[in-house]
């Protein structure tokens, strides 16, 4: 069979295991190749193997499925170098790769970081009931992936999670605590969302840049976050505002249907850049206004009022 040379000194009978189409080492740890077949439709990596050598890598591409099995997720998830946690790096992911299909076994609790990134055949996952954990960019970039079904016991979204995938809508269970920042930025056919029915930590940009977003069911509890939906032009955030405590950063930037605005009493804070190259000409400020943001009014070439005659709070204009 095809190994490279650092395959073949690995490969002795006091140190090898043979079991269906695999070859690994004795301890069953590593897996160094697998027997020359024409057509891989399924393969499952064995429940012990932790690591793959070159040599096996460049076999499992031509599988259109994959199983993975619980240790081997584990000892991604305990990498601390990116490459380390991915499953195929990205000079392994050319015309080869012909897998469209991940299914990760049960048991496992955590994907990794990075597990994932860049595998752009990618078009279906199934995960488990017992993950709680979808780490940083473990999806990232996985273009073609236009839905997954999120565990009922899910708890953590990470940073960049699924940022610019190819998700056309998303339903995250009530039982979701946190959602990192970017986990779903550029999703460029993402068209509904369907969050929690109450207040979760939600980093920024969430959802920036999801151009065909048309639909979020309980917007209002991203209503303080900064750019939670920044470019996401199908969107009506109109009444977003109305939930606040404070102007997020950037959130009327760039808007040309601002006049005259009111800043309610409740809100406490003008974020960074809130209204920066808008039309707004008239601004009245709220009692409770305590702090205006960096740029918030930049580039308002129009603003002809600012009114702090409410503005008994304010303590800081930066």
């Amino acid at each position: 069979f095809d190994i490279n040379i650092n395959t073949l000194i690995e490969i002795k009978p006091e140190n090898y295991l043979h079991q269906d189409i695999f070859w690994m080492t004795k301890d069953g740890k590593k897996l160094l190749t697998l027997d020359p077949v024409e057509d891989l439709e399924e393969v499952h990596i064995p429940e012990n193997v932790e690591t793959i050598d070159e040599s096996a890598r460049w076999k499992l591409l031509k599988a259109h499925m994959l199983y993975i099995p619980q240790r081997f997720c584990e000892y991604k998830a305990s990498r601390n170098y990116a490459p380390e946690r991915r499953i195929f790096e990205r000079h392994y992911l050319g015309y080869h790769n012909k897998i469209q299909k991940l299914v990760f076994a049960e048991g496992i609790q955590k994907i990794p970081a990075n597990f994932l990134e860049n595998f752009e055949t990618l078009l279906e996952v199934v995960l488990p009931s017992t993950v709680t954990d979808i780490d940083d960019r473990a999806f990232c970039n996985c273009e073609q992936l236009k839905h997954v079904d999120f565990p009922t016991d899910l708890k953590r979204i990470g940073e960049g999670a699924f940022l610019n995938t190819g998700l056309e809508s998303i339903e995250l269970p009530n039982g979701v605590e946190y959602i990192g920042a970017d986990a779903f930025a550029s999703c460029k056919g993402l068209v509904q969302v369907d969050l929690p029915d109450h207040k979760i930590e939600v980093e920024k940009s969430v959802f920036e840049n999801c151009s065909k977003l048309q639909k979020v069911t309980n917007m209002q509890y991203l209503a303080d976050v900064d750019r939670a939906f920044k470019d996401c032009t199908a969107l009506d955030i109109s009444n977003l505002a109305d939930y606040s405590t404070k102007i997020t950063k950037d959130f009327y930037k760039d808007r040309k249907d601002l006049n005259d605005f009111v800043v309610r009493d409740d809100i406490e804070k003008i974020d960074s850049g809130a209204f920066q190259n808008s039309s707004l000409k008239t601004i009245i400020l709220g009692k409770n206004v305590k702090n205006i943001g960096e740029r918030a009014f930049a580039k308002c070439k129009e603003l002809e009022v600012v009114d702090f005659s409410k503005a008994i709070s304010l303590k800081e204009i930066r």
